[in-house]
């Protein structure tokens, strides 16, 4: 059985990281299920042959830490949350309010997410545990470590061919939406990361396998020795498959994996100088260089093109995560004790985001920001205290040991665990399926291998053993969470498939009846599979509102807020549906719906129209300003609204924003509908503002030019065009469009001054070349 488990074992490190990284709900899902397998057979198969399990460092914390995740769980009377986490207490507070009802609230804004973070972290856990237990033999400590070696450099080949090859797709056939692709990855940063964890132990592969010879040989007589060891065939692979991955981090052009790669090298080549002995100093710096010529091969100026697109020309770090920490800081002041909820920070941050952009941030981009606010101080103690005892007992045991690969692999373990700890201050790796299952491997990893010895006759560990009662316990709660990930995974598959045959069709009231039946039923099934999830009966709530069903729609709208309350949307359509007289309310479930949606420009709208309705014309037109501010172009959309709602010159001028983009897209709105007037008054504004931007764009210029143009009023054209002269002057176009006027006009001289400008300006342009050429002529026969 022990076998059997040491195979789903192995099963499990390639699946993570080929399965794109072990970040879809199948993959982890599978991964978690297997886990759990493993180790009920790796349990069943030592107490058949009368062992007994090990115990493990950091356990104790790392259950701690579970309890934490389940306590965030678990409703809690409003008044103790509102002590524990006042934050929790204020986003549940509006369903609470409406709900008329007094029950309990999680101190978790998304259970679910909790959820799903609780099954992750513990099967984690479980592999940790698994990990320890089953390398328990030389042999299947040198069979995974081979294993892992071959793995990351056939990953890290993959990686590269892709790179040159695959335009942007995974395995050559699978998109990357919005992500740029590292070998099964998504995302570079991930795979640079999973190259962090496995290349430090394949360096130490490296090293060991590295024939010894005799002091007293010469260089001809060693060079002979090494190719006849049996061990040169390994070690030279070791090295080879060193220098491809770290070849392959630096083709990738991920800064923060290039930095940590490097850093890792020289925290490995402290860690080994600690030990005194033969491990092969010159060994180790011979192949540092071969990896470093190898980017060489490929170039340092993409590299070093990459870092300096970190910074602009003032030399100021132009990265958005400063911006996003610092947000994630203020997120961190209101859940300092327990957070808000594991897996939570997608729906948390929103209310706090600063940044202008539309982009959505699952993340927070540095994994101790984001446990600080996932977990409060709490949690981040508790994570800490594991990794700190792991760490300490496997340097504890590293130094009092002499056993070459105890040695070797103990300091490259400890070099991987500290990589991905120092990537994850700029990175979330630690959130990626196959990179976190590959941290608690590595932890294990490095427990196994300190405390592994030979002795004469068997083979023994220096980690004391578990009490038969803690093993049986362990064998229990392993079933008991098989049973639990099984019953939640396969319920929301089942759940999402449900969804899937119905999401993409509209339902109106003109729908055929049935069909509108099988929506209901089909979403009503979903619901009850995965009843943790609030877009259910969110769009339950949508179907009976059609119906006319108002009293089941508010229902459901109401059930569908309380499982996810940070959802804007959910909140919003609440308030739309208050009567008059709870107007106030109405008001403030809009307000406090658009400050936490994730996508709010899909909010503004709908908030804007129920202000209309409303009779709150003035508060219509300052939420419309406030998010052009935000997005600009995002005034197209609103220009029917604008329309409809007959808003006046004023209240227009009011909502456009302070930059050309709107003016001018309005005034080419009006054009288009005939109001030639309006839209000249709109265009012309739009350059009032061009002294107030940092960077001037041609187009603000040239669409006014063109709109003279096209209503035959040539002097104002050449009025803007000397303009956009005088504020861009090296655009060659404005000085041809000049040129063409004073040649129109007789002035020639003029002319060829304008046509030399723009010839110097735009030499490879042929058709300015030839228009000087022909006035040359032109002046030079006097025509």
């Amino acid at each position: 059985m022990t076998n059997v488990s040491f195979r789903i074992f192995l099963f499990i490190l390639a699946f993570a990281p080929l399965a794109f990284g072990t970040v879809e709900h199948w993959s982890l899902m599978t991964v978690e299920i297997l886990t759990v397998v493993a180790l009920l057979f790796c349990i069943g198969g030592l107490k058949i042959s009368s062992e007994s399990l090990y115990r493990i460092p950091g356990l104790f914390p790392l259950i701690l830490l579970l309890g934490l995740m389940m306590f965030q769980l678990v409703p809690l009377p409003p008044g103790l949350v509102r002590v524990l986490s006042p934050a929790s207490w204020q986003a549940y507070e509006p369903v609470y309010r409406l709900s008329g009802a007094d029950f309990w609230i999680p101190v978790s804004v998304n259970q679910k997410a909790t959820l799903q973070e609780l099954l992750r972290i513990c099967s984690y856990g479980l592999f940790y545990l698994l990990t320890v237990q089953v390398l328990r033999t030389g042999a299947r400590i040198y069979q995974t470590l081979k294993f892992i070696a071959l793995l990351g450099a056939v990953i890290a080949f993959i990686a590269i061919l892709q790179q040159f090859s695959s335009n942007g797709l995974i395995y050559w056939f699978r998109a990357a939406p919005g992500g740029h692709p590292g070998g099964p990855w998504i995302n570079i940063n991930q795979y640079a990361a999973f190259i962090e964890a496995v290349c430090p132990i394949v360096l130490a592969l490296f090293l060991y396998y590295r024939p010894v010879n005799p002091d007293d040989e010469n260089w001809r007589e060693r060079f002979v020795s090494f190719f006849s060891s049996p061990q040169s065939n390994v070690h030279l692979f070791m090295g080879f498959a060193f220098i491809l991955m770290v070849f392959s981090v630096f083709v990738t052009l991920c800064r923060g994996g290039i930095i940590t790669i490097l850093a890792s090298m020289v925290l490995f080549g402290m860690l080994s100088s600690l030990k005194r002995g033969k491990f092969g100093k010159s060994a180790f710096w011979i192949v540092i260089c071969l990896a470093l010529l190898a980017v060489s091969w490929f170039g340092w100026q993409p590299v070093f093109n990459e870092f300096d697109r970190a910074f602009d020309p003032s030399g100021a770090i132009r990265d958005g995560r400063l911006q996003l920490w610092s947000d994630t800081a203020e997120l961190i002041q209101d859940h300092i004790f327990v957070g808000g909820g594991f897996g939570t920070f997608n729906d948390i941050y929103p209310s706090y985001k600063t940044i202008a952009s539309n982009l959505a941030f699952e993340h927070a981009h540095n994994d101790y920001l984001e446990l600080l606010a996932n977990g409060g101080i709490i949690g981040f103690i508790l994570a800490a205290w594991f990794c700190c005892a792991v760490l300490s007992h496997g340097l504890r045991k590293m130094m009092v040991r002499r056993d070459r690969l105890a040695v070797l692999v103990g300091v490259g373990s400890i070099t991987s665990i500290c990589a991905l700890l120092m990537h994850s201050v700029v990175d979330f790796n630690m959130h990626n399926g196959a990179v976190g299952l590959y941290f608690f491997f590595i932890c294990g990893l490095l427990v196994a291998v300190v405390n592994h010895r030979y002795t004469r006759y068997e083979e023994t560990s220096l980690l004391s053993e578990m009490k038969p009662v803690r093993g049986a316990a362990l064998f229990a709660f392993s079933g008991l969470f098989l049973a639990l990930v099984l019953a939640v995974q396969v319920s929301v598959l089942i759940a999402a498939n449900s969804y899937t045959k119905i999401k993409h069709i509209y339902v109106t009231r003109h729908l055929d009846p049935k069909l509108v039946q099988e929506v209901e039923a089909r979403l009503q099934t979903s619901q009850t599979f995965d009843p943790l999830e609030g877009r259910y009966p969110f769009n339950l709530g949508n179907v009976l509102l059609v119906g006319h069903n108002l009293n089941e729609a508010f229902d459901a709208y109401l059930d569908a807020s309380r499982k996810q309350p940070m959802h804007g949307i959910y909140l919003q359509r609440l308030g739309m549906m208050l009567p008059e007289p709870k107007g106030e309310e109405a008001a403030s479930l809009m307000r406090e719906g658009y400050k936490r949606a994730l996508n709010k420009e899909h909010l503004t709208h709908s908030w804007a129209e129920w202000l209309l309705l409303t009779a709150q014309r003035t508060q219509a037109v300052e939420v419309l300003r406030a998010r052009l501010k935000v997005d600009p172009a995002q005034f197209v959309q609103m220009i029917p609204m604008l329309q409809i709602n007959e808003f006046t010159r004023e209240e227009i001028q009011r909502v456009l924003p302070s930059s050309p983009d709107g003016w001018i897209r309005y005034g080419d709105y009006l054009e288009k509908t005939g109001n030639i007037e309006e839209s000249l008054y709109y265009r012309q504004k739009a350059l009032a503002y061009i002294d107030y931007e940092p960077e001037l764009k041609v187009g603000w210029i040239v669409q006014l030019i063109h709109f003279y143009r096209r209503h035959k009023q040539q002097e104002q054209a050449l009025e803007i065009i000397r303009f956009g002269i005088e504020k861009i002057p090296e655009y060659a176009p404005f000085h041809i469009w000049l040129g063409d006027y004073y040649k129109k006009a007789g002035v020639t001289y003029r002319a060829k001054e304008e046509y030399e400008q723009a010839v110097m300006l735009a030499p490879e342009n042929d058709a300015y070349r030839r228009k000087l050429q022909k006035l040359e002529l032109d002046i030079e026969f006097g025509e």
